[in-house]
């Protein structure tokens, strides 16, 4: 039962953008804060079910469900699509050019 209350929680938190805040205002390893959260918004279960629950299925591993690199396509969207033709150093106050990337 509180396996399914820990899944139940988790989907609600990935409908509710202002229960997402609550949390995202957490740190991670906050399990007080977030076991707190949880049942003010009506669910019961223990840091132990909840820290179960991401073990199981490889939840736990988020990088595990991503792609290995991203396409040239991508990377061009991520960057901006554009080579920098300079990069102003704040610290000395000075300009260097091309930087060979």
């Amino acid at each position: 039962m509180s396996q399914q209350a820990v899944s139940d929680f988790v989907q609600k938190v990935e409908k509710d953008s202002a229960l997402r805040g609550k949390l995202s205002q957490l740190a991670r390893e906050d399990m007080a804060g977030i076991l707190k959260v949880a049942s003010t918004a009506g669910f019961n279960f223990t840091a132990d079910e909840y820290t179960a629950y991401w073990q199981t299925s490889g939840r736990g591993n988020i990088a595990q469900n991503l792609p290995e690199s991203l396409s040239e396509e991508e990377l061009d969207k991520v960057a901006g699509g554009q080579k920098p033709t300079s990069l102003t150093c704040c610290l000395a106050k000075t300009t260097r050019h091309d930087w060979g990337y």
